[in-house]
């Protein structure tokens, strides 16, 4: 298995909670990116398509791929 094709799972809580931090005015744009990168890697979407709906570099997305492999 190569870096970033685990799948992010998310039980129905995490992903509440990460669904109500996006829409939440006033929270950090970073925390939002964040969790928007985690809802759209558990949803199935592949690092490179995640990095390019957000914006943001495939490193930034393997990263939060890697960190949920080790600490997951």
């Amino acid at each position: 298995m190569g870096v970033g094709s685990g799948a992010i799972t998310l039980t129905a809580k995490d992903r509440k909670t990460l669904e109500a931090w996006v829409d939440r005015p006033g929270v950090p744009l970073k925390l939002i990116i964040r969790a928007w990168i985690v809802l759209l890697s558990s949803s199935g979407h592949s690092p490179a398509d995640v990095s390019s709906r957000l914006g943001v570099s495939a490193s930034t997305v393997l990263r939060l791929h890697c960190l949920n492999r080790i600490y997951g």
